[in-house]
């Protein structure tokens, strides 16, 4: 098998060759078969490691996960990043990876499928810039409103020209960007430090002053949501916190009132079980809510009136 041949088929969207690299599946009988899938060494066709294969790239540093994306096929990235030990963010012409290839050319389902399948969405090339800085500089909209509705996205990353992704919008000066970045938590009084201008000392006009000012408005209800969401996040875990403690206690109660009577060896082991029958009444171990059925003591049977 050859990494060109895999290449070719991810550039192609061709799933039938891709799996049948994949698998190693392979034409022994001649080297001209219908994919060259190997390299010829004593008369036989010598297989290369998957791996080997799948993280191979071109002259331009290109590998198959690049091409993937590069030729908008997103069925294939699927296959491929099955690939146990697959190097998801194998650097390509440029310092680039596929994730930032995706941002380059706005394809939004080969971002997500990178994403969902662990690549880094604060990646820094060896420019400094991060995905943000490319769906800026490059006007991908659809990726950068997929990237901002994570959590854990940094917003306002410098590059080596002191630029952060919101100055870079400005300078394209595309409203819409720099309203969706404002309203995510960029800090349009930031200072490039290098040149010391801000985002407003960027703007070309009074429409793109107008965006940032509908970012911040758009990020103070944002801010508002985080906090209502992290107070009712807080109140669930104190709530689950008292429940716990309560049937802790509980089971500690009615330890004292029914632990056994008597002395020796065994009372230790008795004690245990009927600890464990507690809990398990509590449902301490299985974390869910039970019923609790209280041991019953037995009735003492009565006795008969004497007549009078």
């Amino acid at each position: 098998m050859s990494g060109a041949v895999l290449r070719d088929a991810c550039a192609k969207g061709d799933i039938f060759n891709l799996e049948r690299i994949i698998e190693g599946a392979q034409d022994f009988s001649l080297m001209r078969s219908p994919i060259y899938t190997g390299v010829q060494s004593d008369g036989w066709v010598r297989r290369k490691a998957l791996l080997d294969v799948v993280n191979d790239r071109d002259k331009y540093g290109f590998g198959s996960i690049h091409m993937c994306v590069k030729h908008a096929q997103p069925e294939a990235l699927l296959r491929l990043m099955k690939v146990p030990g697959i190097n998801i963010n194998l650097p390509g012409m440029g310092d680039y990876s596929a994730a930032v290839m995706a941002c380059t050319g706005d394809s939004l389902k080969c971002l997500e499928i990178l994403l969902e399948g662990g690549a880094d969405p604060n990646q820094i090339d060896a420019y400094g810039w991060t995905l943000l800085h490319h769906c800026a500089s490059e006007q991908s909209l659809n990726c950068m409103q997929f990237l901002l509705l994570r959590r854990d996205v940094h917003v306002d990353e410098v590059n080596s020209k002191g630029y952060t992704p919101c100055q870079l919008a400005c300078i394209k000066n595309s409203p819409e960007m720099i309203a969706l970045l404002v309203g995510a938590g960029a800090d349009p009084n930031k200072k490039n430090h290098l040149t010391f201008e801000t985002c407003y000392d960027i703007v070309a006009d009074g429409t793109t002053r107008g965006a940032i000012a509908a970012g911040l408005l758009r990020n103070q209800s944002r801010l508002q949501v985080l906090a209502v969401e992290d107070e009712e996040r807080l109140m669930l875990q104190r709530s689950q916190r008292s429940q716990e403690q309560a049937r802790a206690a509980l089971v500690e109660e009615m330890l004292k009132a029914n632990r056994p009577q008597g002395g020796g060896e065994g009372e230790q082991e008795a004690e245990g079980k009927h600890a464990v029958e507690l809990e398990e009444a509590c449902g301490l171990e299985g974390g869910g809510s039970r019923t609790l059925i209280l041991p019953q003591q037995p009735q003492q049977p009565q006795q008969p009136q004497q007549p009078q």
